[in-house]
This record gives C-alpha cells, structure tokens and sequence, in this order.
C-alpha cells in the first residue's frame, strides 16, 4: 500500500495483495505466492487512522477476511510504521499475525538520513551540493556549461540527498571539473545574482573539509554495513578517508588544512568555574563534530530501523537454510517448531494445525489423530514389525 499524487494533484492510494496459493486437492504441489493489483483509491487524508480505515473497508469491499492476513509490507513512513498510530499497529491490533516487516531498501535509505540530519555540517554539505545543482539547472546556458566541463556524472536534482550515493559521486570525481564549471560561470555570466552566487559556492567547495565529507560520505559500505563494520569504520575510517582526500586535494591545488573557527568563551559567573576546554585543533574539531556524529547516528538507527528483522530471524531463522534442518538435533529442531507454532497462535486460532488440516487426506488425519491420542498405545508399538510389514507389501519385486 503506497500514496502518490496523480497530474490532477490527487493523492492516490494503491493496494497490492500477495497471497499464497495452496493447492488443497494435490498434496504434492507446491505452494505459488502470487501478486495482484487491486485498486486506487483517491484519499484526501494520509493519516495512520485514515489509511487502517480505508484499507479495511477495502478488503471487507473485495470479501477478504482480515484475519487471513500474515503479513504487512509498507514504506518506513511515520504514517505507515508508527508504533501506536501507524497503519501496522492498526491492523496488528485487529490481527496479531499480520507481521509487519518493513521495507529494506528504505531501511537502509533512512538510516544514512538519520546520520545526514544529526550533524549541522552535515546539512550544511548536503544544501551546497543541492545549491550547485540549483545555480546550474536554473539556465540552459549554465547546464551547457556544466554539461562542458562534466561529462561523466550529472549534478542530479535533491531526492533523499543524503541517502543517494549519486548525487556526491558527480561532485567527488569530477571536483577539478566542476570547480572549473563554477569558475567560468563567474567569469562570463552578466547577472549579479549568479555571479555571487558562483563566486559563494566555489569558495565553499574549494577547502579540504569539504574535500573530506565527500569521501566519507561515498563510503560504499555506508549503504550496506552492518554493525561490525560501522564499528570498525568509527575507529579507523577517518584515517582512510583523509588518505584519499589527500590525493584529491592536491590534484585540485587545494591546501591540506582545516580551518579553525574562533572560539567563543564563555563568561564565568564564579570564581569557582573552571575554563572551557577547547579542542586543540581544527581536525579534532571536524572530527568530533562530523565524523563522530554520523557514525553514532548510524549506529543507533541501525539498531532502531533493523530490529524487527532481528526478531523475524529468531522465529523463522532456522527454516532459511532448509537444507541446514537435516543436520540440526533432535531436541533443537523439536524445539524451533515449538516456538514457531506458539508465535502463530492466536488463542484458538493455529495456523499450523490449520494447514496440516486442509492439506492432508481424511485418513491421514484420522491415522494421525489416533496416534496423538492414544499416544500410551502407540509408544508400545514395534515399529520395525510395521515397517518391514509395510515395505513387503509395497515391493515391486516378484518372485518368479
């Protein structure tokens, strides 16, 4: 279920359903899950309340029974996630076994947001580089000279800055280029405005802080890493990224410094009221202040945004690597089927009961029935008797 507006601006709501189709007369067919597209449906609130109202009307609309549902699958939107008025925690508390998961790919989208958002000069990066594409986009003859000097990458439009590896790539390897873009827009444009403009922006891209942030922020396992390797890059992943924006830096003629901002001090009151204490210098600053920062904020949204996939996997982690089942204990496997038939309870309702039920024949069922309840009988029985008695009547083999 997802929200878009249409060339009308009306917002419009899609619904797709997945289901699992079950062949109940062929036990020996394997399950399909397949898709279908339901509808639009035009909205004019995109509220949790509004969206869980709408979306249950829908489905008591197509004859769908709620309580079938096993699954929810939306964006990471607030509207959508909420823990108490999100649309998940609406349905879940209609149908305990609708699990939500959300989506991965967001996930990881939102997650470097997060850092992006938890540093001042982290946003101050990101609005440069959405100033630069909005200095040359503005004119057809300023693309052209954009178009000019960088023809490679394109200076792409702002769409989750901070979450897209593109728009910084276009900046990180064409630098030289790009600087030189800036430099003859100064030089030849006649209106005042851009000329300030070009002036501002190739004066805040031509330091080696600025230099540095885009090497952090191209750290292509930033958008894939897991905790131990923001962990790892927390310790030694400033270092890393110094080395190569130390290359950059002197390809570009740009000086290897960073800068120190004066220091405010802060009046004492008291006596008593020691100094402040200040960082000795300009990397410690930058380093503390940016680098420290979104790591820390990566790290926490890791934990927060990836949660639920830590819960999924405890339940239904053995059942992955179905080939793993053979070399799995007694004892283990029996207790993993336990745990998972207890999550999907929901008072009487079991899920795997039901489905043993309307997939077997009537006389397993019934065979297996009698062998659960008169389980003191049938733990007397010798069962190599019937196994040899069942695979002698069962054999091809004849006796000539």
């Amino acid at each position: 279920m997802d929200t878009t507006p249409d060339i009308s601006r009306q917002e419009q709501l899609s619904i797709v359903i997945r289901i699992v189709n079950m062949e109940f007369e062929n036990e020996m067919c394997d399950p399909q899950i397949n898709e279908f597209f339901m509808d639009f449906i035009n909205i004019e609130s995109t509220t949790g309340f509004c969206l869980a109202n709408v979306l249950i009307e829908q489905l008591q609309h197509y004859d769908i029974d709620l309580q079938n549902c096993r699954g929810q699958a939306y964006d990471n939107g607030r509207n959508m996630i909420g823990q108490y008025k999100g649309v998940q925690s609406r349905i879940l508390n209609q149908n305990p076994r609708a699990f939500f998961t959300p989506c991965a790919a967001h996930n990881l989208n939102l997650l470097i947001k997060d850092a992006a958002n938890s540093s001042t000069i982290a946003l101050l990066f990101f609005g440069t580089v959405e100033r630069i594409y909005s200095i040359f986009s503005s004119s057809t003859q300023r693309w052209d000279i954009l178009k000019k000097h960088c023809n490679l990458l394109t200076v792409k439009k702002k769409e989750r800055w901070e979450s897209r590896l593109e728009s910084v790539k276009s900046i990180r390897f064409q630098f030289k280029q790009l600087t030189d873009a800036l430099k003859e827009l100064f030089n030849t444009t006649t209106d005042g405005m851009f000329n300030s403009e070009s002036q501002s922006l190739l004066k805040s891209i031509s330091c080696y802080e600025f230099i540095l942030k885009t090497d952090i922020s191209l750290s292509e396992n930033l958008l894939k890493g897991p905790m131990d390797f923001f962990e790892e890059y927390r310790e030694n992943g400033f270092e890393k990224a110094k080395l190569e924006a130390n290359i950059l830096a002197k390809s570009a003629e740009v000086p290897q410094i960073f800068k120190l901002s004066r220091l405010r001090k802060k009046a004492r009151m008291f006596n008593y009221e020691s100094e402040d204490n200040s960082a000795a210098d300009g990397e410690t600053i930058f380093r503390t202040t940016f680098f420290i920062i979104i790591i820390d904020q990566a790290l926490s949204s890791l934990n927060l945004r990836f949660n639920q996939f830590k819960i999924y996997n405890e339940k239904f982690g053995f059942l992955f690597h179905i080939g793993k089942l053979k070399e799995m204990e007694d004892d283990e496997l029996m207790k993993n089927c336990k745990d998972l038939h207890i999550y999907l309870m929901d008072g009487e309702h079991k899920d795997i009961a039901n489905y043993l039920r309307s997939t077997m024949s009537q006389t397993r069922l019934t065979g297996l029935s009698t062998i659960s309840i008169e389980k003191d009988i049938a733990e007397t029985i010798n069962y190599d008797t019937l196994i040899n008695g069942f695979a002698n009547e069962k054999s091809r083999k004849k006796s000539f």
